[in-house]
């Protein structure tokens, strides 16, 4: 997966900036899913297996503003885990903003030259020379604006699966129909969720504390909140391994 603007600091967290603490995670309900709390040497730890673990509490991302998301893990297993932890970014209404919603691909502007019914599958562009480079993480966006004002947009189409010459296949029916002449551009998929803290890194059965910058550029377009997002993957078929965690903060700092 590609790193989002990924600071990681591992067993040390600079000290040079003021800090004061926005959101941290101390109880299993401070989970939408639920996650053990076991004692480790007289401490509390959280304990879980690979489990895509949300924070319950949200916090308000004010503009200007720079944060800072720490942690400390460690791989309780043999199973090699490889860490993802960071932030989902939410709309005004606390809907997530996924990859596919703000993601554009260039020059792709162009209008519907025939209606799409819901149902359909195959859908007829105007214009449809640069959509050619298309690939399967592709998708149509409907009611595109041409100077970004759309954003985060959720008209989205299933993904792409072929095109001939101007005629679009999707991977599934559209759910929703749009009259002929409706603009529209070319979306992607991409990282879920924005791992700025750790993105896909190993780690180790000793405790280490990985940390991430949070500023403006880093976000989605329409962000006015987000949760904290955690999750360890382990290779197949070790679904089981566990791994344990702690001291989950998130800070503004100066």
């Amino acid at each position: 997966m590609k790193k989002t603007a990924l600071i990681l600091i591992i067993s040390a967290v600079c000290g040079c900036m003021k800090a004061e603490t926005v959101l941290s995670l101390n109880a299993p309900s401070d989970f939408l899913k639920p996650v053990t709390q076991v004692e480790i040497d007289g401490n509390n730890v959280f304990e879980t297996t690979s489990v895509l673990l949300k924070s319950a509490k949200i916090f308000n991302v004010e503009p200007g503003k720079t944060y800072r998301l720490k942690g400390s893990f460690r791989d309780t297993s043999t199973a090699s885990l490889k860490l993802y932890f960071g932030i989902i970014p939410l709309d005004a209404d606390g809907r997530e903003i996924l990859p596919e919603h703000i993601t554009i691909m260039p020059d792709t502007n162009t209008e519907l030259a025939e209606d799409a019914k819901a149902g359909d599958v195959t859908v007829k562009l105007k214009e449809a020379g640069t959509w050619r480079a298309f690939d399967r993480r592709w998708r149509i966006a409907f009611g595109a604006m041409s100077d970004g004002s759309d954003l985060p947009n959720r008209e989205i189409s299933p993904q792409l699966k072929t095109i001939n010459s101007n005629e679009v296949t999707l991977v599934q029916a559209l759910t929703k129909s749009y009259p002929a002449g409706t603009k529209i551009r070319a979306h992607r998929t991409g990282d879920t969720y924005i791992y700025n803290a750790a993105n896909f890194i190993p780690l180790k059965p000793e405790w280490e504390t990985f940390s991430g910058i949070i500023q403006d550029s880093d976000l989605r377009p329409g962000t006015k909140s987000a949760r904290i997002v955690i999750l360890s993957l382990p290779p197949q078929p070790n679904a089981g391994a566990k791994m344990q965690f702690k001291d989950i903060v998130l800070e503004e700092v100066q």
